[in-house]
């Protein structure tokens, strides 16, 4: 998520979200999780899913966390991280922000970035699916692409209308 936000003012600050995680047949390695940091550099969990090797799990609802007392600062990002594959997904929204008092507004965009190594193929094609938020704003899809000669990025896909 875009940051920082300036959260100094807070006495005891909530983060609310609606998450639906995902996972078929599940690696050792996938999860999903929403992290803090206060200077957005080093970030730390609120709370990590670890689904089960080989299992199907599905955790879908509203999640709400207390935030620890040293993200109440002028620098406060939030991340939220999918590892898996296509068998898995990982969709968050209506995130908030707030404390007893006050509740904090914030550029709410959210990057999703992904490493995939398709040297082992011999066609390096990839399908996905971009699905945009049915809220009003601006949604954007930035795909970019690595190999010997550099990084490219082309033209970038957008709706201006939600």
């Amino acid at each position: 998520m875009y940051g920082p936000i300036n959260a100094s003012t807070a006495s005891e600050l909530y983060l609310e979200f609606w998450m639906d995680y995902y996972v078929d047949n599940a690696a050792s390695d996938q999860f999903a999780s929403v992290l803090y940091s206060t200077d957005g550099h080093y970030f730390y969990y609120l709370k990590k899913w670890i689904p089960p090797v080989a299992t199907s799990c599905h955790y879908a609802g509203l999640q709400r966390f207390v935030l620890p007392d040293d993200a109440t600062n002028e620098t406060l990002h939030i991340a939220f991280i999918f590892k898996g594959d296509c068998r898995g997904s990982m969709t968050v929204d209506n995130i908030h922000l707030y404390d007893t008092n006050a509740t904090y507004t914030f550029d709410a965009d959210t990057y999703v970035a992904t490493h995939i190594n398709l040297t082992k193929h011999d066609d390096a094609v990839m399908n996905f699916v971009y699905s945009a938020d049915v809220e009003d704003g601006h949604d954007w899809l930035s795909l970019a692409f690595h190999n010997a000669s550099g990084w490219f990025h082309p033209p970038m896909l957008n709706s201006t209308s939600g």
